[in-house]
């Protein structure tokens, strides 16, 4: 399900290579993904994390105008992804 959310994204909006992610027992993937609002374009880092044997799913979302998306990630999405009690 992880793969099949991520792979759908890009009927909407434009994507990035998928990446597959592992945390602990949680098998899923990573994409960034593109698309404009108000005449903006918008950055965003969708990922779903999936755990089959407890069937549960994670979807975990970050955007930011491209305008500022290298200093917002570094600064607000990767300490918030790194940081989810996923990892824990």
């Amino acid at each position: 399900y992880a793969k099949a959310l991520v792979q759908i994204a890009e009927t909407k909006y434009k994507a990035g290579p998928i990446n597959p992610i592992n945390v602990r027992n949680l098998d899923g993937y990573g994409r960034e993904l593109e698309s404009t609002y108000d005449g903006e374009t918008i950055i965003q880092y969708l990922l779903v994390l999936g755990n089959d044997i407890d069937d549960t799913l994670y979807v975990v979302y970050f955007e930011s105008p491209q305008t500022t998306w290298a200093n917002d990630w570094v600064t607000y999405g990767i300490p918030i992804i790194s940081n989810l009690g996923l990892y824990q």
